[in-house]
């Protein structure tokens, strides 16, 4: 199977090996109806057109992808009247039903029903153009973990305890650390934690740093894609979303420094990448390449199109 294939595969989970899959669901969008974020609808694609112009300003991340994939095709006439059930934003939770497929960013790693599309791409996948541009050399760079970031996690308030919050706690008084959150946002306010408020830093003094930690919010890491394609290397804790970046086939030790669960071991990693500066610069290649595959523009397309009509020629929603 070659890397097209199994990467069609894997956007579409079980979806893959379904020929004929019909779905009672009658929450269906009309063309002037509001479509909510993190709620899943049915919809059809000259519907998604529509809302384009007149919905929610964050739906403009979520909405043209799925029509510029399907406009590159002849296909996108026939298609254009069929629903398809959609869920935009940064939810991940398991829809429940085996065969209820739907179009998503991101799923959670054990869910095979979401089918995954590359959306809301300048903000997960544009910075990347820019960082080769401005990164400088992994020997000239601070041996510092850093992180700066927003309070996100609302949809799971353990979620934000157990993540953001738990590393930024953990690596605050220790001196090869520079963590804190710069944005205070989803019911979170500023005062709950003054202490761990920091400066917003641009990419290019991130870059400036040798450790990159990377966490999740709402869903996946948003920055992890253009940390894996520059000169430092990242910290991370096993993933548990997975969006277009496949995030769940990186390995550790070959892809990123791994990080216990409960940020435990934080020192013990910056001790470690401090004693293995070869193996941290292999870490950084390899990490590199993995980004490397998502960068053929015409690949992605072909991709992107493949999923998306395997999804409409195999689901058919009835809303009656």
């Amino acid at each position: 199977m070659d890397n097209i294939e199994k990467r069609v595969r894997y956007y579409l989970g079980s979806l893959y090996d379904k020929n004929n899959v019909s779905v009672s669901y009658n929450d269906i969008i009309s063309d002037t109806e509001y479509f909510p974020p993190n709620i899943l609808k049915g919809i059809t694609l000259r519907n998604i057109l529509l809302h384009c112009n007149h919905q929610h300003d964050n739906f403009r991340l979520y909405g043209p992808p799925i029509i510029n994939i399907a406009g590159k095709d002849i296909y996108f006439n026939k298609y254009i009247d069929k629903i398809l059930l959609f869920r935009w934003g940064d939810q991940t939770e398991i829809v429940d039903g085996d065969n209820m497929f739907y179009i998503t960013k991101a799923r959670k790693c054990d869910s095979k029903n979401g089918v995954i599309l590359k959306l809301s791409n300048n903000r997960h996948w544009l910075p990347i153009n820019n960082v080769k541009s401005m990164d400088i050399p992994f020997e000239s760079k601070k041996n510092i973990l850093i992180w700066r970031g927003a309070t996100t996690g609302e949809f799971h308030h353990s979620h934000f305890n157990d993540n953001r919050l738990l590393a930024v706690k953990q690596c605050h008084n220790n001196k090869n650390c520079d963590v804190g959150f710069t944005t205070f946002c989803q019911g979170i306010k500023e005062y709950h934690y003054p202490q761990f408020k920091k400066q917003m830093m641009s990419v290019d003094k991130i870059l400036k740093y040798k450790y990159l930690l990377s966490l999740e919010g709402n869903d996946v890491a948003s920055g992890l894609k253009w940390q894996l394609y520059s000169n430092s290397v990242v910290f991370m804790r096993k993933p548990t979303c997975v969006s277009w970046a496949m995030e769940d086939t990186l390995e550790p030790y070959v892809h990123y420094i791994p990080l216990k669960d409960d940020f435990s071991d934080v020192d013990q990693q910056i001790t470690w990448a401090n004693n293995n500066q070869e193996k941290c610069k292999e870490i950084i290649n390899n990490a590199n390449n993995f980004i490397e595959q998502f960068l053929d523009e015409r690949k992605e397309a072909i991709i992107e199109n493949l999923v998306l009509k395997k999804y409409l020629d195999t689901v058919t929603i009835n809303d009656n």
